[in-house]
């Protein structure tokens, strides 16, 4: 698996950038986290690249890294934007 360190231009926060299985990068938060898959609010990225719905559990069955987008205070200064048409645009 591919990955990157860097730092959030948002918040500031140290994260890891991550190639998913998909060929995908998703910028995720630092460190490894044990959790229970199986559904659950979070978004993990598995140390595969395996992209996972989970919930945080100590000495769960499987370990990855939390989405940033998910923790970031300033995540709504990089969301795009619904254009009347229905698709993305950039946010101004």
């Amino acid at each position: 698996m591919n990955q990157n360190y860097s730092t959030c231009k948002g918040c500031g926060a140290n994260v890891l950038w991550l190639q998913t299985a998909a060929g995908k990068w998703m910028i995720c938060n630092r460190p490894l986290i044990s959790f229970e898959p199986g559904g659950g609010p979070e978004t993990f990225v598995q140390p595969d690249g395996k992209v996972v719905r989970g919930k945080r559990k100590d000495c769960g069955s499987a370990s990855g890294y939390i989405a940033h987008w998910a923790t970031c205070p300033r995540r709504k200064d990089f969301k795009k934007e619904k254009a009347h048409d229905g698709k993305s645009s950039d946010a101004v």
